[in-house]
């Protein structure tokens, strides 16, 4: 993803949660929880990102880690077996 989407991604997800910022579970708008993780997964695998990208099942690795304790426990799931569902969707059609 490019620098100047990764950096509107960033704003965007922070503006909620800079009004919310005394809120917990949720209590912290849905589209702010997703975007946490979103945030995380591009954070570790964006070769544009601060540090070098790390594959995707390491990412998704981080995030079952943080779940239920830095991202919502439900989301991390659903993100995880969709980011799982995409890549066997890709594996099929290039076969």
């Amino acid at each position: 993803m490019p620098s100047s989407a990764h950096g509107l991604l960033l704003l965007v997800a922070s503006l909620p949660l800079v009004l919310v910022a005394q809120s917990t579970g949720d209590q912290i708008p849905l589209a702010s929880r997703i975007l946490q993780i979103c945030d995380v997964y591009i954070a570790i695998t964006d070769p544009e990102s601060y540090q070098t990208p790390e594959p995707a099942h390491e990412a998704l690795a981080a995030i079952r880690r943080g779940a239920g304790a830095q991202f919502d426990a439900n989301l991390s799931a659903a993100f995880e077996e969709m980011m799982r569902s995409k890549v066997e969707s890709t594996k099929l059609a290039g076969q």
